[in-house]
Protein backbone atom coordinates (compact mmCIF):
# COMPACT_ATOMS: atom_id res chain seq x y z
CA UNK A 1 0.00 0.00 0.00
CA UNK A 2 0.83 3.37 -0.96
CA UNK A 3 -0.53 5.37 2.07
CA UNK A 4 -0.65 3.87 5.83
CA UNK A 5 -2.47 4.80 8.71
CA UNK A 6 -1.21 5.60 11.94
CA UNK A 7 -2.26 2.93 15.12
CA UNK A 8 -4.82 4.20 17.78
CA UNK A 9 -6.35 3.27 20.06
CA UNK A 10 -9.65 4.72 21.27
CA UNK A 11 -11.27 4.51 24.78
CA UNK A 12 -15.45 4.09 24.97
CA UNK A 13 -17.37 3.71 28.37
CA UNK A 14 -20.58 2.92 29.71
CA UNK A 15 -22.49 3.07 32.79
CA UNK A 16 -25.78 2.22 33.64
CA UNK A 17 -28.34 1.65 36.26
CA UNK A 18 -31.46 -0.36 36.52
CA UNK A 19 -34.17 -0.35 39.00
CA UNK A 20 -35.19 -2.81 41.27
CA UNK A 21 -37.78 -4.10 39.23
CA UNK A 22 -35.32 -3.92 36.67
CA UNK A 23 -38.35 -2.19 34.46
CA UNK A 24 -36.29 1.27 34.45
CA UNK A 25 -32.80 2.02 33.39
CA UNK A 26 -30.55 4.85 32.59
CA UNK A 27 -27.32 5.11 31.13
CA UNK A 28 -24.38 7.59 30.90
CA UNK A 29 -21.95 6.41 27.68
CA UNK A 30 -19.55 7.96 25.50
CA UNK A 31 -17.36 7.34 22.25
CA UNK A 32 -13.59 8.78 21.63
CA UNK A 33 -13.50 9.20 26.01
CA UNK A 34 -10.01 11.03 25.77
CA UNK A 35 -10.97 13.09 22.46
CA UNK A 36 -8.62 11.89 20.47
CA UNK A 37 -8.02 13.34 17.29
CA UNK A 38 -6.94 10.88 14.27
CA UNK A 39 -6.87 10.31 10.37
CA UNK A 40 -10.08 7.80 9.73
CA UNK A 41 -8.89 7.01 6.18
CA UNK A 42 -7.50 8.10 3.21
CA UNK A 43 -8.31 8.68 -0.49
CA UNK A 44 -6.44 6.71 -2.71
CA UNK A 45 -4.31 9.87 -3.74
CA UNK A 46 -3.23 10.34 -0.71
CA UNK A 47 -3.87 14.24 -0.95
CA UNK A 48 -8.02 14.49 0.92
CA UNK A 49 -7.95 12.56 4.63
CA UNK A 50 -11.31 11.74 6.50
CA UNK A 51 -11.23 12.58 10.33
CA UNK A 52 -11.97 10.61 12.94
CA UNK A 53 -15.06 10.66 14.81
CA UNK A 54 -14.97 13.16 17.66
CA UNK A 55 -15.75 12.21 21.44
CA UNK A 56 -19.51 11.79 21.67
CA UNK A 57 -21.09 11.42 24.56
CA UNK A 58 -24.43 11.29 25.69
CA UNK A 59 -27.88 9.85 28.27
CA UNK A 60 -29.81 6.97 27.53
CA UNK A 61 -33.38 6.38 29.74
CA UNK A 62 -35.44 3.25 28.77
CA UNK A 63 -38.04 1.44 29.56
CA UNK A 64 -38.18 -2.42 29.32
CA UNK A 65 -41.47 -4.34 28.87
Amino acid sequence: PEFLLESRSLTNARIRWDSASLKWYAELWSTNLFDEKYVAAIQNTGSLYYAGARRQSGIRVGYNF
